[in-house]
Order: C-alpha cells, then structure tokens, then sequence
C-alpha cells in the first residue's frame, strides 16, 4: 500500500476517534447547551424588556428635559425682553437725569439770580418801609392838625352862630324897643310890655337838657347855647339852672328859642370865676 493511502488511513482514523469523542461531548453536552440557549434567549428577551422600559423612560426624561429646556428658554426669552425693555428705560432715565441736572443748574443760576433780586427788593421795601413810616408820621401829625382845626372850627362855628342867635335876639329886643318907643311917642303905655320882661319858671314836669356851648356878647355878658327848645316847652323868657355834677353853677334867661335849640343870657352865678362849659346839664328847676 502506498504510504500516502497509510497515512490518509491513519488521518482518518484518527477523525473518526476525534469524532467519536465529540459526538459523545455533544450528546453529554446538548441538554446543558439547550438550556444555556434558553437562558440566554431569556435574558436576551429580559434584557430587551428592560431596553424598552430604559429607552421609555430615556424619552419620558427626555421630553421632561425637553419641555424644561423650552420653558427656560422662553424665560431666557422673556427676561432678555425684560432686560432690553430694562436698557430702554436705563437710557431714558439717563437723559432724564442729564435734563435733571441741567435743569437743576439752571434753577441754581435763577436762585442765585433771585438772590440778589431778593437783596435788591429788601432793600427797595426798606426804603419804602422807612418812607411810609415817614409818610404815616406826617399823617398822623397832619390827622391831628386836622382834629385840632376841626375842633377850632368847631368852635368857631359854635360862636358864630351864638353870635347869629344874639344878633337875632338883640334885633328882636330892638324891634321891641321900637314899639315901645313908638307907643310911648303916641302917649300910650308900655308897663305891661315891661312886666312880661321878667324871667318866668317852666310849669309841669322837669326838663333836662345840656349846654352846646358859650360866648361872651360884645357888652360882656355871657350867652349860652343848649339843646332844649319849643319842642320841650323852652320858649323866649323862660328861665333855666345850669349845674355841674349836682352842684349849682347859676342861671339863664332864654332870649332866642327855636324847635331844638335855646339860646340865652347868664343872669347870676354861684360865685365869681365859674365858667360855663360845654357838657353843663341844664334844668327847668332844682328840686
């Protein structure tokens, strides 16, 4: 026999002895391997499950993030706009306090400006203060000239129209003495004109009035003028006391009455040196 046919015998026995032991191998083996493949098949399947379950989770995490990630960018968003609209506002109070602080240099130019107008103006009411001042003095000196004329005026007048109420009296008494002498010239008789010449009391309730002033006549007596008149039942010849706080200073003869007013003649005196004033009440009788 060839010696390669030997050797190819020889290979293949040696085959057929290495096969022999793997077919025993597998056949021990294949129940282990079977179940080794069912575990793996059922890991493999638990494992997949488990993918899932991972990669569902994996996507529910995802959109959370996702959703998360939106919603920070929409506040990235919002407050970018916030800071934008922020800048805005910045520049404008910027300019705002830019304007502020030229206007503030300007009210401070005006104020210092006012200033001075004010110092200008103090001093100007000073001197007005100092004039009106001045011009209230003379005032008050030329109110009380005025009060002093007025009451010389007053007086005056006072004494004029005594003087008018004499004059008339006395032009009354003229009249008078005319009659008489032209009744004493026909041979008539005047006794009767002289009886009714004496003063007379006032009758009925006492009258009460106040002296308006006094004069001294030409020949020297005194004529007296008060607020009593027809009215109050004074008529020409009537007789009147004068008295100064209850006490008696003397007595008058009327020589000219009108409505509201008397004019008469100081007939006596409770002593020498009294002076008839005005303001002195005036009676129809004492008591």
């Amino acid at each position: 026999m060839h010696i390669l046919t030997k050797v190819f015998v020889l290979f293949a026995a040696i085959l057929s002895v290495l096969m022999a032991a793997l077919a025993i191998t597998y056949t021990a083996n294949a129940d282990r391997i079977t179940r080794d493949y069912e575990n793996a098949v059922a890991a493999k399947t638990a494992a997949e499950a488990a993918e899932s379950a991972v990669e569902s989770i994996y996507q529910r995490a995802l959109e959370n993030k996702t959703t998360e990630i939106e919603g920070l960018r929409q506040q990235i968003a919002e407050r970018d706009k916030t800071l934008r609209e922020l800048q805005g506002r910045n520049a404008e109070l910027t300019v705002d306090v830019r304007q502020a602080k030229n206007e503030s240099e300007l009210i401070q130019g005006r104020i210092a400006q006012l200033g001075v107008t004010a110092e200008t103006q103090a001093k100007i009411i000073d001197s007005y203060r100092d004039e009106l001042q001045g011009l209230r003095i003379a005032e008050l000196r030329w109110q009380d000239e005025k009060i002093d004329i007025g009451d010389k005026l007053a007086d005056q007048e006072s004494r004029i129209l005594v003087y008018e109420q004499t004059q008339r009296a006395l032009r009354e008494q003229l009249a008078t003495a005319q009659r008489e002498l032209n009744t004493i010239r026909t041979g008539g008789s005047v006794a009767s004109s002289g009886s009714s010449s004496r003063p007379t009391e006032i009758s009925g309730p006492m009258i009460r009035g106040r002296v308006n002033g006094s004069t001294s006549s030409s020949s020297g007596e005194t004529l007296i003028e008060v607020n009593l008149g027809q009215r109050d039942r004074v008529q020409n010849n009537s007789k009147l006391y004068l008295v100064r706080s209850g006490q008696y200073l003397g007595e008058m003869v009327v020589v000219d009455s009108d409505v509201n007013w008397s004019v008469g003649r100081l007939l006596n005196t409770a002593g020498g040196g009294i002076q008839i004033r005005q303001g002195d009440e005036v009676r129809s009788r004492l008591d």
